[in-house]
């Protein structure tokens, strides 16, 4: 693995050696993709993947006699009954290859799913929102009692179409994620991601957090969710064709990202403030970039910093990128306003 890191594409720019440059660089190159703009909404409702939640829901969705005696046995920390890929015709809320399970809430154990090294592993995710879902994080390397995002260091990042690996232990050899949206039902998305581990990561739980385009998110953890060990094969493998029609490339991060998951703890809660007190603007940048529960438009976020950019659209790549550095304190508010600046200065000239 040449990078023990971050995978790269050929349209990104990066000076890992400074990575104060990165920014400038992006942009005196042009070679900026940006996949989507922020729409700046803060309404709908969050996306939904747990089944205790979707039958209570607005959503129409038919759930099986035999998927519900399942969920009605449903405790958190007893491990769910696996039922085998096509037994039952149901899109259950998680497929770890030919293993399914009917999640019932937040909070979910199951039995260990053992993977080998080298041996891909597909792990897919059913999520029913009325907005499009364009950001998952899967957070790993969260071993015993570790079982929030903020404590893991291991994690793989998707944001409109691409996809960043931030892996410090080289347990990962490579990554993909597609997010599919149902042709029978536009409200359920499926989201795949593969894994290749290269290295022995052990038992871990996997916590993911999902946003859809409303900027409302949702998040599930499930315990014990995989065991990577160096084995021959891995038990209950296959191996499976996936066509999709998502385009995922990967993106880099610098080093001065290397623990987005340590920015904010699960359980922090703010408001929006308008005043120009650094605390305050950290916790609007925080809501700003999908980081906290709540969130706060792009109009809001220039208002706190006594910007004038009316009807501004903040490019995609900044939330992965200048939300990380002054949240992580590795840039002052004065440094992220001038940057901003430059930024829409740039891109509105």
């Amino acid at each position: 693995m040449s990078n023990p890191h971050l995978f790269i594409t050929p349209n990104t720019i990066s000076d890992t050696a400074n990575p104060s440059n990165t920014i400038t660089d992006e942009i005196t190159d042009k070679r900026i993709t940006i996949v989507q703009k922020r729409s700046g909404s803060s309404g709908g409702s969050a996306p939904i993947v747990d089944l205790g939640t979707l039958q209570n829901s607005r959503f129409d969705v038919d759930i099986p006699a035999n998927v519900m005696d399942i969920l009605e046995s449903y405790d958190e920390l007893t491990p769910i009954q696996s039922v085998v890929k096509n037994e039952i015709a149901f899109d259950f809320p998680l497929v770890i290859d030919d293993l399914c399970y009917a999640l019932g809430g937040k909070l979910n154990t199951i039995e260990p799913y053992q993977v080998g090294l080298d041996q891909p592993v597909n792990i897919t995710f059913t999520a029913y929102s009325s907005d499009d879902i364009d950001h998952f994080v899967m957070f790993l390397n969260l071993d015993g009692d570790n079982t929030t995002y903020s404590q893991s260091d291991t994690y793989i990042t998707y944001l409109n179409g691409r996809v960043t690996v931030t892996d410090p232990h080289n347990y990962i050899d490579d990554a993909t994620i597609t997010i599919e949206q149902d042709d029978e039902q536009s409200f359920q998305y499926n989201i795949l991601t593969v894994i290749d581990f290269d290295g022995e990561l052990g038992l871990t739980n996997m916590v993911v957090r999902i946003w859809n385009d409303s900027s409302q998110s949702a998040n599930i953890r499930v315990l014990d969710a995989l065991n990577i060990v160096s084995i021959t094969e891995p038990e209950s493998a296959v191996t499976t064709t996936t066509t999709t029609t998502t385009t995922t490339t990967t993106t880099t991060t610098t080093d001065t990202e290397s623990s987005i998951a340590t920015i904010v703890d699960a359980e922090i809660g703010s408001s929006y403030n308008s005043n120009n007190d650094d605390t305050d603007v950290i916790l609007n940048v925080k809501m700003w970039a999908g980081f906290d529960s709540q969130s706060i438009s792009d109009s809001q976020l220039l208002e706190s910093l006594g910007l004038d950019y009316p009807g501004a659209d903040i490019p995609d790549w900044a939330m992965t990128k200048l939300a990380v550095l002054v949240v992580n304190g590795d840039v002052t508010i004065d440094e992220f306003k001038n940057s901003l600046v430059f930024v829409l200065d740039t891109i509105t000239s």
